[in-house]
């Protein structure tokens, strides 16, 4: 009967951020709350490190006040194009916990993204915490990911620089890329995934379509690899992709390359 009141809403997602004033479930939706519950086998340290609230505030709090600018996002980085936000890169920080015979094991990942939604790369740092311990041990392994993310940044100056000036980790010399990825799912169907903003984005593929056929060719006469290789081949194909229903013919123009001036 508590359920079917007016004033209830039964929210079938998990919950992956707690704020203070409100929580966002797996959707990205926000809720707002004025007491949060918490169920039968949580402690309220446990959970909010595997929500992601303390890491999350780590990482804000270490990157703030130097060239990096910490800011919260709950758009979608690869459905639109890069020239309308006001990021070039940004974080995901996530984390996972599960028992073992000699405590919980925590893991904290931060995974570095360009403004188009590219995974350039991740970093992950996990310890053996204590049962019911508080949340100093989910600050700690943040601010060792944080650290390994600046670390990353030194290391390869170049990359980094056009990541957070174009929005791209590339630097000259890289092979010319449409900036998509061919993958199978579980329905048997080869579907694309689309880094907004790039040239295979640019040409009117977006992420999640099916793809019918390659070059005039059904794909899977490629074989499902060969034809995922396609992708990082730089060449300028063509696709027959299904769009509302409807097939619809997509032809790739010229690619991104890195140019010269960008390693500057």
């Amino acid at each position: 009967p508590t359920l079917l009141r007016d004033n209830v809403e039964l929210v079938p997602h998990a919950v992956t951020e707690v704020t203070p004033h409100c929580i966002i479930d797996d959707t990205g939706v926000e809720r707002e709350i004025d007491v949060l519950v918490m169920c039968t086998g949580f402690t309220p340290a446990t959970f909010l490190a595997m929500t992601g609230y303390e890491q999350v505030r780590s990482v804000a709090a270490e990157l703030t006040g130097g060239p990096w600018t910490a800011m919260r996002i709950h758009d979608d980085p690869n459905s639109t194009d890069c020239s309308t936000k006001g990021y070039a890169a940004y974080l995901r920080v996530g984390s996972s916990i599960f028992a073992l015979a000699s405590g919980e094991d925590l893991d904290i990942g931060l995974r570095l993204e360009d403004c188009g939604g590219w995974i350039v790369d991740e970093w992950h740092d996990h310890a053996v915490i204590a049962p019911h311990a508080d949340a100093g041990a989910a600050r700690a392994l943040a601010s060792q990911g944080v650290a390994r993310l600046r670390a990353w940044a030194l290391s390869d100056p170049v990359r980094s620089g056009n990541l957070f000036a174009l929005g791209a980790a590339v630097r000259p010399g890289d092979r010319p890329a449409y900036f998509y990825s061919l993958f199978r799912t579980l329905d048997g169907n080869m579907r694309v995934y689309v880094r907004a903003g790039g040239p295979a984005y640019a040409a009117g593929l977006r992420s999640g379509e099916v793809v019918e056929s390659i070059d005039g060719k059904a794909w899977w006469l490629y074989g499902t690899y060969p034809a995922q290789q396609l992708a990082y081949d730089g060449k300028p194909h063509t696709f027959e992709v299904l769009q509302g229903g409807r097939a619809v013919e997509i032809a790739l123009r010229a690619p991104f390359t890195a140019s010269a001036s960008d390693g500057e």
